[in-house]
């Protein structure tokens, strides 16, 4: 087995071991995941120079990085004696495992694309252990698992149930007909994201479902037809099987009836001075910190990742991350109009999810996504697999 092989078959345990994200039973601050990315950083270390290449990457990295930066800077300039975090790591080396992950893709067009069926594998495991009640833990009657946010839970349910039914339905892999099995577990991820109460997660997988059968395209007309037909039965039943769950319902009817956003709103509104005194370089990590211990009585998140933003680095933060996130979709759409491939653009739903209810800075998934879409891009081989709407 040569260094390639090992590589590989790391990635794919790394990218599976996402949906274990916070479960560390080594130890504390020592997750699974945490574990399979020392695993493949160590498969990589000896050819790290090919790793972290540059050559085509300026125009994602350089945004990126000046954003890291900023808000490096920004933090130690306000460090205080609530907080000295001014080096925020966990973004550092996401940032790290970006580059990484696109230079592989470099190096093996298609491989990011069978990390994310393996992410997909991943998210079934996790499903199964709901179903076998281990690691399921209930707060305010929604479900978590191993101590995870319920949010991600749900998110990555809906990204992988939608990963599974293109990779089916399409035979992306050249798989036999027992391909169709997998099918059979999309009713259990939906279950679990359902009793995680995540609206998010439900409005992502609707789009992404929605959005997806819409852009299916056949050169017969009558099969379309029967696709939009199939896609309409399908959505209603999948609606009617998720509404079952009581938790999510209620979370929903909350929404419709009283706005309910979850607190956000409140932690938005008591923010907007903090923005507004520091609009154009933000405060910081340590700034934002000691504010929040002072206003918020506890370091919570904003849980939108533009105030995040603004919070930490203000509007030259924005801009420049802006300006990554903009690159990341155009690279999506061209993907879809050039290569007639779907699955980029499906995939920043969810992202544009998160970023608008919750944290994606320190998030391994939406790091993933934005590799695979511009390796997909950039890199990938056609020949390789086949992730086209035919």
């Amino acid at each position: 087995m040569n260094f390639s092989t090992i590589q590989r078959w790391f990635l794919y345990l790394f990218f599976l071991s996402i949906n274990f994200e916070v479960w560390a039973p080594l130890g504390a601050n020592f997750s699974i995941s945490r574990f399979t990315g020392l695993l493949y950083f160590l498969s990589i270390i000896s050819n790290i120079k090919h790793f972290l290449r540059i050559g085509g990457l300026k125009t994602y990295l350089k945004p990126i990085w000046l954003f890291f930066a900023l808000l490096t800077i920004v933090s130690l300039v306000n460090i205080n004696s609530i907080s000295t975090n001014f080096f925020e790591f966990s973004i550092f080396q996401n940032i790290i495992l970006f580059w990484i992950l696109l230079n592989h893709e470099r190096k093996e067009p298609g491989i990011l694309h069978k990390g994310m069926f393996s992410f997909a594998i991943g998210s079934i495991c996790l499903a199964l252990l709901y179903h076998a009640g281990i690691g399921v833990e209930y707060d305010g009657g929604r479900v978590s698992l191993f101590g995870d946010n319920e949010n991600i839970i749900g998110i990555r349910m809906a990204i992988s149930s939608v990963i599974i039914g293109l990779i089916v339905i399409q035979n992306q892999f050249t798989l036999s007909k027992f391909r169709f099995i997998f099918l059979a577990a999309i009713p259990v991820m939906l279950k679990l994201m359902a009793e995680t109460g995540s609206r998010v997660a439900l409005f992502s997988f609707v789009l992404m479902f929605v959005t997806g059968t819409l852009l299916f395209k056949t050169k017969k007309s009558w099969y379309k037809i029967i696709i939009l037909a199939v896609g309409a039965i399908a959505f209603i039943y999948i609606i009617q099987y998720l509404l079952q769950s009581e938790i999510l319902l209620q979370r929903i009817l909350l929404t419709r009836s009283e706005s309910d956003l979850a607190g956000r709103d409140n932690i938005w509104q008591k923010l907007i001075p903090l923005i507004k005194e520091n609009p154009v370089f933000g405060v910081g990590i340590t700034g934002y910190e000691e504010f929040a211990r002072s206003k918020l009585s506890q370091n919570t998140s904003p849980h939108n990742v533009i105030i995040e933003i603004l919070c930490y680095s203000g509007i030259i933060g924005l801009i420049f991350y802006s300006f990554f996130i903009f690159r990341v979709t155009k690279q999506a759409l061209s993907v879809l109009r050039t290569k007639k491939i779907i699955m980029p653009l499906l995939l920043l739903v969810p992202v544009a999810g998160i970023i608008l209810s919750g944290q994606i800075l320190n998030v391994k998934i939406g790091w993933l996504i934005f590799a695979y879409i511009i390796g997909e891009g950039l890199f990938s081989n056609n020949m390789e697999h086949s992730n086209r709407i035919e």
